[in-house]
């Protein structure tokens, strides 16, 4: 047997011993409550043993919640945290050097599902929503458009059309849409 195949048996047994040692505290309210301590003739009393076992009910489901994690986890087993190389976008090299968040070894990402593409700008799915207001590189190469979007081969992949037409103009092949038409008409 393998060191991880050892690993998760030992956390499905542990999370079976919490399971079933958390099982009488969930059980208390209901063994004290059956036995008829509730009495409408003393309510103070009714209420205080009721009070009294919610402390019990709740230490309970949380060493049984914590079991059952435990025992999920050593079913499902740990997740490799090394990043999956994506698709890129267009234009952008795929590269095993690039794995890794980095571009030649010399520039780091601010994210692991991120890339630096060749031109040294940081490009996926974590770059800031407005990467764009700071970006002083070309005219990203617009791909589609999406409602008042450009998807770019840049950043995080999105443009607002009317930043776009009034930072680097109309991009070929575009400029068709009403949406574009407003905006580059001023």
């Amino acid at each position: 047997m393998n060191e991880k195949t050892v690993v998760r048996i030992g956390s499905m047994f542990f999370g079976l011993f919490l399971f079933f040692f958390g099982l009488p505290f969930t059980l208390t309210p209901f063994m004290i409550l059956s036995d008829g301590v509730i009495d409408p003739d003393y309510p103070f009393e009714s209420l205080f043993m009721i009070a009294f076992t919610i402390p019990f009910l709740i230490a309970g489901l949380f060493v049984q919640f914590f079991g059952l994690s435990m025992i999920w986890g050593g079913l499902r087993g740990t997740t490799d945290p090394t990043p999956i190389p994506r698709e890129p976008h267009t234009f952008f090299l795929s590269d095993e050097s690039n794995s890794e968040g980095l571009w030649n070894g010399n520039q780091e990402s601010i994210s692991k599902n991120n890339w630096i593409g060749p031109d040294g700008i940081e490009a996926g799915p974590d770059v800031p929503e407005d990467w764009y207001l700071t970006y002083n590189g070309p005219a990203p190469i617009v791909e589609e458009i999406y409602d008042e979007n450009y998807a770019v081969d840049r950043g995080n992949g999105i443009v607002p059309i009317h930043f776009y037409i009034k930072k680097w103009g109309i991009p070929e092949g575009f400029g068709k849409t009403d949406h574009e038409k407003l905006w580059s008409m001023e």
